[in-house]
């Protein structure tokens, strides 16, 4: 099977007709691994390149096909970062969002299998931004807001001085938006006859924010962190939400 082939496969894992589905599922898995493999590379990087105007549902598949494989590149990953880096921050920038939410996971989920590998997070230490632009957006679901947070918590545990670098830029619109996430809470009406306190979900917006204010804290340096909590409590106590 050829790369064009290959490409209308893709096209028809997407189809909404279920027996056109199930017809892409059988010739994919029908194909030997080896080739797979190699028609599966071809294809994400003509993904990435592709045109934002055109198909945007072929880059959208190919971030799943890397989410669901994110040792696809084989064990070696430094030959072939400059691609993956320029893959997941096109992906980000992408202007469909089901692109830069299945760019997102992709770029998760590889950060998760190359946990270890410092060289790695150091490579994609740019995309901290793009993951904090998915963080402050607030339409967004919350556990897809989490799981920007906790890239850019990771990288700031093994990066620090390239989260470090970004600056202001960075740091001043995470802790702000770190502070208005613990003050997310649910008002319960029966909370003053409440004898003993209740412990927060843990995959609450307080608790997931106050655990990663402290993460945070802990990974750039405390005082910097206070300086940026004290510059903006009192902006936020002027607010009449507050």
């Amino acid at each position: 099977m050829d790369k064009d082939s290959f490409s209308g496969l893709l096209t028809r894992l997407q189809s909404v007709d279920h027996d056109v589905r199930t017809e892409a599922e059988t010739a994919l898995t029908n194909i030997p691994p080896p080739n797979r493999l190699s028609l599966l590379l071809q294809s994400m990087a003509d993904a990435s390149l592709t045109p934002e105007s055109e198909n945007p549902g072929l880059r959208e598949i190919a971030c799943h096909l890397f989410a669901s494989v994110p040792a696809v590149f084989g064990p070696d990953h430094t030959a072939n970062m400059p691609h993956i880096a320029h893959m997941l921050n096109q992906a980000l920038a992408d202007q469909s969002l089901k692109v830069r939410i299945a760019g997102f996971r992709a770029l998760c989920a590889f950060l998760v299998h190359n946990s270890t590998e410092t060289s790695v997070q150091h490579a994609l230490k740019d995309l901290a931004q793009p993951a904090l632009m998915i963080l402050v957006n607030s339409e967004l679901a919350d556990p897809m807001r989490h799981m920007a947070l906790e890239v850019i918590i990771t990288l700031s545990e093994n990066i620090p001085s390239g989260v470090r670098k970004a600056g202001k830029d960075l740091i001043e619109p995470l802790v702000r938006t770190l502070l208005n996430m613990m003050t997310d809470l649910e008002e319960d009406p029966e909370w003053e006859t409440v004898d003993a306190a209740e412990e927060d979900e843990e995959d609450s917006n307080a608790v997931t924010a106050e655990m990663a204010l402290d993460r945070f804290a802990c990974a750039m340096g405390s005082q910097q962190v206070l300086n940026e909590i004290i510059r903006t409590v009192p902006t936020m106590l002027q607010d009449s939400k507050f």
